[in-house]
């Protein structure tokens, strides 16, 4: 029924494009870069699918390549659906849909050709991902296995996901599943090679559940409200502002939609007021790379550290066994802070300092020893690249990976793998509950954007 318009899509896509000059696949000299290992295989993309999307992220703002790369999801989708692979459904519908309002937003007149398949996805959305009235919490195997994989088997991250969708199909209201969906995209987006062009297809995924996982865990609160024995707040509620944030700026600066990255950095401000330790991080990160924020992320991150001075034992805090390198990782990067700031003895004190601190286990800390040592001995070339007024040649923050296309994200590995470090099995089995401090939210906030990276209509 809808061939006729993936025919016409694809045409359309394929006359606007001009396919005469080779395509870029290279990369570049990443300076002082983090090298984090990858050893999953990737799923390949086809070569016109790569194409075309490669040509996309080149030019977002092009309706007709929008258009086209949906028509592709939309056939995946169709597929999928024909196979009665739930998960894959889902996915590709996520995908499709994305493609699809983006290039209606670009240009109103693509709705004559994209309508009937978005109207289709949506439909398939609605009934395979209801609104749910009382959402669930509970984790199961395909949970365990992305903590087992985000922690200890980094290879393992693809598998992860797929069995995430597969849990997601069977049960759609269990909250935990939704979160770790949004986490494991920022994490498969954030630590994308260079000029990989799937690095836009996580993060329109966790953009998507994002959104999602923080209406039901507000559902959740509201409903343990009026009845705290029946009900329970959701454990990952006091973190979700650093979760929901950075997958939906990546795409608006990806647009060029200066007005939702501004509506998007006012709504994480007020995460990091709730929960200063967490989003100090995801706050400072973000806004490290751009000069005209460099304050707001400096300031940022230092009110992570007198959050943790005012209570010690938010799990934030600590380096545990689910986050194994968590101080020493948060000092390694208050130490490019430093050295951008040309506060050289601040951050020679970090750097002699910290990894002498038994706790933090930096002999064990295999992925980021080299980048530490790289600190000390070049943290004066270091500032004068980040001081040069040529951004090009920026040192990249040691929690950061650049990209060809896009802005700088935040990666997890130095921080959450377990490298050479060693944990009882018990220990590895504790489920960590946020400090009552921050769990409850009570004032949620505004979501500023939509999905898509859009700004909200409430805006």
């Amino acid at each position: 029924m809808f061939n006729k318009y993936l025919i016409t899509l694809l045409a359309l896509t394929f006359s606007a494009a001009s396919w005469s000059q080779p395509i870029d696949f290279s990369g570049n000299d990443l300076m002082y870069s983090s090298g984090l290992p990858n050893n999953a295989p990737a799923p390949s993309l086809p070569i016109v699918e790569r194409s075309l999307l490669v040509t996309y992220l080149g030019n977002p703002n092009n309706a007709r390549h929008a258009a086209g790369l949906g028509a592709i999801h939309y056939q995946k989708f169709l597929l999928k659906r024909k196979q009665k692979n739930r998960g894959d459904t889902i996915r590709h519908g996520i995908i499709a849909t994305y493609f699809f309002e983006r290039s209606i937003k670009l240009d109103k007149s693509s709705k004559l050709f994209v309508g009937i398949p978005l109207a289709d996805i949506s439909l398939y959305l609605k009934q395979q991902l209801p609104a749910s009235s009382k959402p669930t919490y509970h984790q199961d195997v395909a949970h365990d296995f992305f903590i087992e994989a985000f922690n200890y088997h980094e290879e393992n991250r693809y598998i992860a996901v797929d069995l995430l969708l597969q849990d997601l199909a069977n049960n759609p209201h269990n909250t935990l599943t939704s979160a770790y969906l949004t986490a494991s995209n920022i994490w498969l987006g954030g630590e994308a090679g260079y000029d990989d062009p799937s690095i836009l297809y996580h993060f329109v995924l966790s953009s998507y559940f994002s959104v999602r996982t923080v209406a039901m865990a507000r559902k959740m609160e509201e409903l343990w409200k009026k009845n705290p024995n029946k009900y329970s707040r959701f454990r990952l509620a006091p973190i979700l502002g650093g979760w929901t944030v950075p997958a939906r700026r990546w795409l608006a600066k990806l647009h060029g939609d200066t007005g939702a990255v501004n509506a998007l950095d006012e709504e994480h401000r007020h995460w990091l007021a709730l929960n200063r330790v967490f989003h100090s991080a995801s706050v400072g990160l973000m806004l490290f790379p751009e000069n005209e924020n460099f304050l707001e992320a400096f300031n940022a991150w230092d009110a992570g550290n007198i959050h943790c001075q005012e209570i010690p034992d938010m799990n934030a805090c600590q380096s545990l066994a689910k986050f194994s390198f968590n101080n020493i990782a948060f000092f390694g990067g208050q130490v490019d802070f430093f050295i951008k700031a040309g506060m050289f003895d601040y951050a020679q004190y970090f750097l002699s300092t910290w990894k002498h601190v038994p706790p933090f286990a930096y002999n064990d800390w295999d992925l980021g020893r080299t980048l530490w040592e790289h600190r000390e001995q070049n943290m004066f070339a270091m500032h004068e690249l980040f001081n040069n007024d040529n951004p090009n040649d920026d040192p990249v923050h040691m929690l950061l990976k650049r990209h060809k296309w896009g802005p700088d994200t935040i990666t997890c590995q130095l921080c959450h793998q377990a490298q050479s470090r060693v944990w009882t099995e018990e220990q590895k089995s504790i489920v960590y509950y946020p400090h009552e401090s921050v769990a409850t939210i009570n004032n949620w906030p505004l979501q500023t954007t939509t999905w898509i990276g859009s700004l909200s209509k409430s805006k």
